[in-house]
Formats: structure tokens, C-alpha cells, sequence
């Protein structure tokens, strides 16, 4: 008689292995219509081999209804990557404030700001722009090579409006900071 259970429940189990590989292949092949995620302490079902004998051999994995003693391996849940430092050079004025005095509209006068590369990167301008009453005439839109020189030029607009003025250009690059202001004042007439 303990023969004949044993085969039962070999029998059985060959059974319930035979509907999960049906289906797994069905869902493999069809896809799920719908994922549930992982609840983060979710426990490994339990796994069954034919062994060399004919019998079924469970490996339990890690579920306590089969193995009670067993521990759950801790999720490890995927960092970020750590972000990518970005490669920056250095740039120097010959001056950031420039003090205009008093200014006539009228003149249509330029106004430039000198720089140099002084890191050991092509120095680059990603963004250059002016409050409102000053114009960018020029920038360099090309990469400025180390030791390399370019220049920022800016112009009074007729909507910069008449007294005294302060207006920032505001430079960003790829320097550290990555972003910095140049000045301007007059007594505009």
C-alpha cells in the first residue's frame, strides 16, 4: 500500500509540474496582459526535479509553508548611478563690471567683455543672455581653445529707457560655477 500512495503522489506532483510548465510557456509566449510588481519581501517558490531514480525531488528555495526554518534573502534594491562629473575648464575677464559713465543712445556704442580660457579644457558657452534693455551683438559660438581668447559683445536697446542703469549678462559655461554674471552701469541720456 505504500507503494501505490508513493506513486499517487508522484503521480501528483508530475501533474501540477506538468500545469505550471503549461502555463509558463502559454504566458512566456502570449506575454502577461498585466505584471504585478514584486512586493518588496516577496519569498522564492519552491522548485521539482525528476531525480535519477524516478522519484520527484522538491527543492524548497526559500518558502517557509515547505521549509518553516528558512530565512528570506534580503531584496537589494538597484542604486542610481552615480552622475558623471562633468569635465570643466576655468575662464578669466579682463573685467566683469563694466562702468560706462554717462551714455547716449543715440551713439549705438558697443560695449565688450574680453575672456580667456584659462583651464586645460576648450572652454564653451551654452547659454549667453542679457536683461531686458541690453542686446547680445556677438559670443563666441565656437569651442575657445585653452589659452584661447574670445569676446561677449553687448549694445544699449532703445528699451533699456533713460537714467541711471544696472543690467547683468548672464553667462553660463562649462566652468564651475557653470553659470556667472557680468555687469553693466550707466547714466543713460
Amino acid at each position: 500500500m505504500d507503494k501505490e500512495k508513493s506513486e499517487q503522489i508522484k503521480i501528483v506532483l508530475l501533474g501540477v509540474i506538468a500545469v505550471l510548465l503549461i502555463v509558463q510557456t502559454v504566458q512566456m509566449q502570449s506575454g502577461p496582459a498585466y505584471e504585478e510588481p514584486d512586493p518588496p519581501n516577496r519569498i522564492g517558490a519552491s522548485s521539482a526535479t525528476i531525480n535519477d531514480m524516478g522519484g520527484i525531488t522538491v527543492n524548497p528555495g526559500i518558502n517557509p509553508i515547505v521549509n518553516p526554518g528558512a530565512q528570506a534573502v534580503p531584496q537589494i534594491t538597484p542604486q542610481p548611478a552615480a552622475p558623471t562629473p562633468r569635465e570643466v575648464t576655468t575662464m578669466t575677464f579682463d573685467q566683469t563690471d563694466l562702468q560706462l559713465g554717462t551714455v547716449s543712445l543715440a551713439d549705438n556704442k558697443t560695449y565688450t567683455y574680453n575672456v580667456t580660457n584659462s583651464g586645460p579644457l576648450p572652454l564653451t558657452f551654452d547659454q549667453i543672455t542679457a536683461d531686458a534693455g541690453v542686446t547680445i551683438v556677438s559670443r563666441p559660438t565656437a569651442p575657445i581653445a585653452p589659452g584661447g581668447k574670445g569676446a561677449i559683445t553687448v549694445q544699449l536697446s532703445a528699451d533699456v529707457g533713460t537714467g541711471q542703469i544696472s543690467k547683468t549678462i548672464h553667462v553660463g559655461s562649462n566652468t564651475e560655477p557653470s553659470h556667472m554674471h557680468l555687469t553693466l552701469a550707466a547714466d543713460v541720456k
